[in-house]
């Protein structure tokens, strides 16, 4: 294979997590919690339009005014809670259709681990995909560190890393996942929150 172009991104770029994982879940955590919703493709599509998981819950809720089943009482008195509770069901059951191997990594990966580099791509390359394979020691291609995992392999002696996640699951796997690492931190923060927050780094003296 001839490398044209390797393009970094999050997990809709390893996977097609959206339509398989997260759209999915979604619909699985209404009907757990009662609510006599439904996200289809062409809906989903246009709430993608909004930054992230709980914001996109709380412009349905705001945009649509949908039912709220079993949460009629509960929803419209406390929004909030509900979104949390919708977040929380989803990424449980997000996680486990991950488990289940009912979100495949698209081939990009595989057929970069297996191509022909260049003498000159190659070690521009190299510390990425030996990251990968750390991951997958019995040589197959079953897991995928997350861009937190990747970025603290990458770090300098010098370097730190701050890990923003509000999501009470994945905050707890990845505390888990960084525990006991001078060089890494985990905040319960937004991410754009964060960013005018922690950089520039303030530097000891």
């Amino acid at each position: 294979m001839s490398l044209r172009a390797l393009l970094f991104d999050v997990d809709g770029t390893i996977a097609d997590t959206e339509c398989l994982g997260h759209r999915p879940a979604y619909n699985q955590a209404f009907k757990e919690l009662g609510l006599p919703w439904r996200w289809g493709p062409k809906l989903y599509r246009r709430l993608l339009k909004q930054p992230g998981g709980r914001e996109r819950v709380s412009h349905y809720l705001d945009s649509y005014s949908p039912e709220l089943g079993e949460r009629a009482d509960d929803g419209r008195e406390n929004p909030d809670n509900l979104v949390g509770d919708i977040h929380k069901a989803k990424s449980r059951h997000f996680s486990r259709l991950v488990k289940r191997g009912r979100v495949p990594l698209r081939p990009g990966i595989a057929r970069l681990m297996q191509a022909r580099l260049s003498d000159q791509a190659l070690p521009l390359i190299a510390p990425y995909l030996d990251i990968v394979r750390a991951f997958n020691p019995r040589g197959e291609l079953k897991a995928y560190p997350g861009s937190p995992l990747i970025a603290r392999a990458l770090l300098r002696p010098q370097d730190r890393l701050t890990a923003c996640e509000i999501e009470p699951t994945a905050r707890k796997q990845l505390i888990d996942a960084l525990r006991r690492d001078a060089q890494a931190r985990v905040v319960d923060l937004d991410g754009w929150t964060a960013l005018p927050a922690f950089v520039p780094p303030n530097e000891r003296r």
